[in-house]
């Protein structure tokens, strides 16, 4: 089969979010698995380009992994969904003032419906999809994304050491990576952090990471001197993967209190570099991190903070959360995501074009 895949998201602000990731180690990882099928990336702007590319390539199936227009034929579309979240929180992500917005997503929700195959990146997904689109179970698979293989503990402490101090970083410190946005729930992480220091009486530091963190730069100073953080508080823009791989080993924890999400990568690639992790106890984390990280109501600081003491305090505990934490993210590998999406091809193409199992 001759399979197109979207490279749209490394055009734009999506390559440095979950979407880019997804995206990239997706595409190396099926250059690496697959030997039956032609494997041919495209990126458009419009219809017209769209068109030509089809018909130039003579595509079977397109998967999609964006979410903006224009979308492939939904006869020929494996369409792979994020989350719902627009729709989950729709007076902070749909309010009229963004009509821009407002048209996209009512776009793609209503391509969504049309689609041959979806390809959800976790069963809270495929459960949204259901509930929120009346999409029928029969064309969601779910297929796990992967933590690529940089996410590990560094033996090297002489390296982590070095990127802590070039990023004047001061130790001990809590970890938070990804953006800034509502549902991430940052305002409930300062004051949690707040009230933790003030309980624990011990100098302790927050360093937060993220594109997202330089762009609200004065927002969540404000926010963290307003709380009486000032220097405990560190704000570390995007960060290059090395970096970001030795700041998740020196930190003493990693705390992710998002109210919602389609997979949640950061708390798996904490697991996976041996650092203990507290996260939210609903939407897919509960799926991907329950039984290897202490997971709390991400509306709840007071509960946030006494995990952050518990973390920090009990040595049992943070030894047995590393060893868990540790086993369960060498569960989700881009090599394994890479054969399931092959096979699912394969079940759609087949049965849609003909195409015999030896071709």
């Amino acid at each position: 089969m001759r399979i197109g895949i979207d490279c749209r998201a490394f055009q734009h602000p999506s390559r440095y979010q979950g979407i880019g990731t997804y995206s990239s180690n997706l595409i190396q990882a099926l250059g690496e698995v697959n030997v039956c099928h032609e494997m041919i990336p495209f990126t458009y702007f419009n219809k017209q380009s769209l068109s030509r590319q089809l018909n130039a390539h003579r595509l079977d199936l397109c998967h999609i992994l964006e979410f903006i227009p224009p979308f492939a034929p939904a006869d020929r579309a494996v369409v792979t969904v994020y989350d719902l979240i627009p729709l989950i929180f729709p007076e902070v992500y749909l309010p009229w003032r963004k009509l821009r917005s407002c048209w996209y997503f009512r776009t793609y929700y209503q391509f969504l419906r049309k689609a041959r195959q979806i390809v959800a990146i976790s069963h809270q997904t495929r459960v949204d999809l259901i509930r929120l689109l009346e999409i029928p179970s029969s064309r969601i698979a779910v297929v796990y994304p992967g933590i690529g293989p940089a996410f590990r503990p560094l033996d090297d402490r002489e390296k982590v050491t070095e990127v802590v101090g070039r990023h004047r970083i001061r130790t001990p410190f809590f970890l938070y990576v990804g953006s800034c946005d509502y549902r991430k729930n940052i305002q409930r992480l300062l004051a949690a952090f707040a009230e933790f220091r003030r309980d624990l009486r011990r100098e302790f530091h927050l360093v937060l990471v993220g594109k997202d963190v330089e762009r609200k730069r004065r927002w969540l100073r404000q926010l963290g001197d307003a709380l009486g953080l000032g220097p405990f508080l560190r704000l570390i823009g995007y960060l290059p993967l090395e970096d970001l791989v030795a700041l998740y080993n020196a930190a003493s924890g990693f705390v992710y209190p998002s109210l919602y999400e389609g997979f949640g990568f950061p708390p798996l690639e904490a697991m996976a570099c041996g650092t203990p992790v507290v996260t939210s106890n609903g939407s897919s984390l509960r799926e991907v991190a329950e039984g290897c990280a202490l997971l709390v109501d991400p509306r709840d600081t007071g509960a946030l903070a006494e995990a952050m003491r518990r973390l920090v305090l009990d040595d049992g505990l943070r030894r047995r959360l590393v060893g868990k934490g540790m086993d369960n993210a060498s569960r989700f590998t881009w090599p394994r995501a890479a054969r399931e999406m092959v096979s699912l091809y394969e079940q759609i193409g087949y049965s849609f074009v003909g195409v015999k199992a030896d071709a």
